[in-house]
């Protein structure tokens, strides 16, 4: 895939703000895994998280602007597709461009 000059690209914020790990929480001397959410939820949710949100999509800008033409390395693109809804699209998405 190519992105030629001027080409409006979306990215979802949501998705980058989900760490792929998992949070270690320790109650009645057992361990307990579940998905850790960088930005929180609910009452817990970050009170940076539209400073970090804005700077992720100021880094994003920045990319683009400095390097304009670039492409996704589509044969190496990984999904994640499984049953968590809030974990859908790439996992991984190495792009490439000229040097």
């Amino acid at each position: 895939m190519s992105l030629p000059p001027l080409t409006e690209l979306e990215l979802s914020l949501r998705t980058l703000n989900l760490d792929g790990g998992y949070l270690i929480t320790y109650s009645d001397d057992k361990v307990h895994g579940r998905p850790f959410y960088s930005f929180g939820a609910g009452s817990r949710r970050c009170l940076g998280m539209h400073v970090a949100r804005a700077q992720l999509s100021a880094l994003v800008a920045e990319f683009v602007r400095r390097i304009p033409s670039f492409t996704v390395a589509s044969s190496h693109i990984e999904l994640n597709v499984g049953d968590d809804s809030t974990r859908l699209g790439p996992t991984t998405m190495p792009l490439q461009w000229p040097t």
